[in-house]
């Protein structure tokens, strides 16, 4: 990003221009053609905008430190330092950015949850969109509109795997 440097009367700067209240945002997208209403509509899916802030602490709620041991449970040092063993469950982050973020349909919402007899809210992913195609199609959705991946045109990405092959 160039930055120019002028040499006129430059305005006072306020930080009263960063100082807004955030405006949470919904954008509505066409959900997976396999899912239709009565008249064999495709559904619309609601997606709201989340925050950066929001994001990161999901993320981060999925990631676990712990002390590398060996097998009779002594932790290994490397000079004089700990050694840690560092997870992330990427694949439980992702399913609980999709159930924050979809609006419509509430993945936390008690009554679907009882219809699919499931009490974490992370895995109704799982259960509403149970095909593969269903759910990396919602997946790619809720991750364009968070600000993270590219979902203009999802028929794109079956002509980029097929260009791929050949």
């Amino acid at each position: 990003m160039a930055v120019k440097s002028e040499n006129t009367t430059k305005p006072e700067k306020s930080l009263k221009y960063f100082m807004r209240p955030y405006e949470e945002e919904v954008v509505t997208v066409k959900g997976p053609d396999t899912i239709k209403d009565e008249n064999g509509e495709v559904i619309y899916l609601e997606i709201r905008k989340l925050t950066q802030e929001c994001i990161e602490k999901i993320t981060e709620s999925y990631h676990t430190r712990n002390i590398a041991k060996d097998k009779k449970g002594n932790p290994y040092v490397n000079g004089r330092e700990v050694l840690f063993i560092s997870k992330r469950d990427g694949a439980r982050a992702n399913r609980h950015i999709i159930a924050e973020a979809l609006k419509y349909p509430n993945l936390k919402d008690k009554e679907l949850m009882e219809y699919f007899n499931c009490y974490d809210f992370t895995d109704m992913p799982l259960k509403v969109f149970p095909t593969v195609e269903e759910y990396e199609y919602v997946l790619k959705a809720v991750f364009s509109v968070i600000g993270v991946g590219d979902f203009e045109n999802p028929e794109s990405d079956k002509e980029d795997i097929e260009s791929a092959k050949n």
